[in-house]
């Protein structure tokens, strides 16, 4: 459904060209108004272009010049395709076209539409003058009309239900229209707010962005409607008192990330209020108790506490270098949970998951590693390159990663946030040294080499016939999200690329929607019903499949765009905006064309009860 809107300005196209929506199928525009002019070839509406089937259009207007080349035009509507609704809806704009237009409704094909209480006050041009299907209301119809109106002067008409008046009021129309100062107009254009817009409204760069932007919006939702919420989701009281955990953090990233850049703005797709920063809030607090209670740490074996709280708070738009204070200096989550650790083992304390997340952290504001750290930027790689399995497939020595690092049969996800954390480095000609801990061997290698053996063809072979992945013998909606996550933050569009595409046509994002179920949240595995986790992960991965579909930065690059004034340009790994480590040696602060990558989703370092849980990092 499409209510409360209004479009101002021009829209130009070919067929199924309007100011509210091109194509309507079983779907229903409310309360909407074009004042915009409108042009196209067939199927043009100021409204509606071309109305699929079973839809209603209910109480809107047209006040725009609407204009086709070939046919069906109409002032609210173009071309109705097996009937539907139109009710309550006035044309204002003069409508002109060679073949079937109306001031209100273009025409039909198949069954004729419905109109009730409609008025055509704009004037109808006939552009041909072959008088083919032109009419005051409707151009061509069968169907049935009731009480609706033309006023004298803007056209003919010879349909039955349609009636010429020199003037007409509200009360001829129904309680839906209201008198005004200029003539008769819909009640709710009272409401009509006359200031300007504060800023242009954000278009999707492609219909497949469009589609993922309502899948997106509609999963937070079944958030909200699980937990009984309504109102402001992450400012929700009960909500935000699991700010900086693993039930939470995610939906935070996947909303926080559901945005864009308006010049030096960042504006949320979603509309929650005061939630983004009530949740930023909630974060700090939490962190700063924990630190005074701990002494100074999040966790006193889990690095991943802080890089999951890194990812969140710059999502949200927070400083992970200076949030809140301890001891009365600031806290620096960066350098706590990544190059100057104070674990046993630092990172590592967790395994592979550890450096993974450690560099992914470390990576969302390609922050600067002092010369005296700890941990260098280079062991944070190298750490995770020495893990890489000794299961090559057609000639590749070296596959994928598995939780722990050592094993004999790579595991979907570790792969996949593997290849998420090297994503910025895969264009970058570094050779690293380093002795496999699974083979023993010692190797030279660039981190697109690796990648690639973990990509082409180990992962894209670990694909099964839906276009999904099993992961611990389940076929699963969390696997193909981090697959998703993978892809994108090399700059590889899911749906296009061959390797990820099965033999019947199945893309990751089929095998994603599979698990989608009736409230549009994500099930864990099919037939069994809405699950957080799964709803979560699903809904970040297709983020970072909005966002690069629009051609912005990656999920986890949490830095402004590089264009100013925009969205800018994110091409991805493969198209030469990956970081140098050369670049991190010398002055980091340097623009470096970095992309971000995806997230955990279980670290599932507990074995049994992580996966049990299926706990997006598992790393508690």
């Amino acid at each position: 459904m499409i209510r409360n809107l209004v479009v101002r300005g021009e829209v130009s196209g070919s067929a199924n060209a309007a100011g509210i929506v091109g194509k309507l199928t079983a779907g229903k525009v409310t309360n909407c108004g074009n004042e915009a002019d409108v042009s196209g070839g067939s199927c043009v509406g100021g409204v509606v272009g071309y109305v699929n089937g079973d839809c209603t259009v209910s109480g809107c207007y047209n006040r725009g010049a609407v204009s086709g080349t070939t046919g069906y035009i109409g002032g609210v509507t173009g071309q109705h395709w097996r009937a539907g609704v139109v009710e309550d809806c006035y044309n204002a704009g003069t409508v002109s076209g060679p073949a079937t237009v109306g001031g209100v409704v273009g025409g039909h094909k198949a069954a004729s539409p419905v109109l009730t209480r409609c008025l055509g006050a704009g004037t109808v041009v006939d552009t041909a003058g072959n008088s083919n299907n032109i009419d005051a209301v409707i151009g061509a119809s069968r169907g049935k009309n009731t009480d609706c109106y033309y006023l004298g002067g803007v056209g003919t008409s010879s349909k039955s239900g349609v009636t010429e008046v020199s003037a007409i009021t509200a009360a001829d129309l129904g309680s839906a229209f209201t008198d005004g100062e200029s003539g008769v107009c819909l009640a709710w254009e009272s409401g009509i707010s006359t200031e300007s817009p504060s800023r242009p409204a954000f278009i999707e760069s492609t219909e497949l962005s469009a589609q993922l932007a309502g899948y997106i919006r509609e999963a937070a939702a079944s958030t909200k409607q699980h937990a009984g919420i309504s109102g402001s989701l992450l400012g929700n009281e009960g909500y935000k008192s699991g700010a900086s955990s693993t039930g939470t953090d995610w939906m935070a990233l996947a909303m926080g990330r559901f945005g864009y850049f308006y010049g030096s703005e960042y504006i949320y797709m979603i509309n929650d209020g005061t939630g983004y920063a009530d949740y930023l809030e909630a974060m700090r607090s939490y962190i700063e108790r924990t630190y005074a209670a701990n002494g100074g740490i999040l966790h006193s074996a889990k690095a991943t506490e802080w890089h999951r709280a890194v990812v969140a708070i710059g999502a949200l738009r927070g400083d992970p270098t200076s949030f809140g204070s301890y001891n009365g200096a600031p806290i620096d989550l960066i350098a706590d949970g990544s190059y100057n650790n104070s674990l046993k083992a630092g990172p590592g304390t967790q395994g592979i998951n550890g450096w993974i997340w450690g560099l992914i952290a470390l990576d969302t504001g390609m922050y600067a590693v002092p010369a005296d750290a700890k941990y260098t930027r280079e062991t944070f790689i190298t750490e995770i390159l020495k893990m890489q399995l000794t299961d090559g497939v057609n000639g590749n020595a070296y596959g994928g990663w598995v939780l722990g690092g050592y094993g004999s049969s790579s595991d979907v996800d570790i792969t996949a946030m593997a290849i998420q954390a090297l994503a910025p480095y895969y264009n970058d000609d570094t050779v690293y040294t380093y002795v496999n801990e699974n083979s023993g061997e010692t190797l030279s290698k660039t981190v697109r080499a690796c990648v690639d053996e973990a990509l082409d063809p180990r992962l894209g072979m670990m694909q099964n016939s839906n276009g999904g992945f099993s992961s611990w013998n389940t076929d699963n909606v969390e696997s193909i999200s981090q697959v998703v996550v993978a892809l994108c933050s090399l700059g590889i569009n899911p749906a296009q690329d061959q390797r990820f595409i099965t033999s019947s046509g199945k893309t990751l994002l089929d095998g994603m929607l599979r698990f989608r179920v009736s409230d549009g949240g994500f099930c864990h595995v099919l037939g069994g019903g809405w699950n957080s986790m799964a709803n979560d992960q699903a809904t970040y991965a297709l983020v970072s499949y909005w966002r690069l579909e629009n051609g912005m930065r990656a999920l986890y690059d949490m830095r402004s765009e590089r264009s100013a004034g925009g969205a800018g340009g994110n091409r991805g790994c493969r198209g030469g905006n990956c970081v140098s480590i050369r670049s991190h040696r010398s002055r980091l602060q340097r623009t470096a064309e970095v992309r971000s990558r995806g997230i955990p989703r279980r670290s599932r370092i507990g074995a049994p009860l992580c996966r049990q849980l299926f706990d997006p990092c598992c790393i508690r």
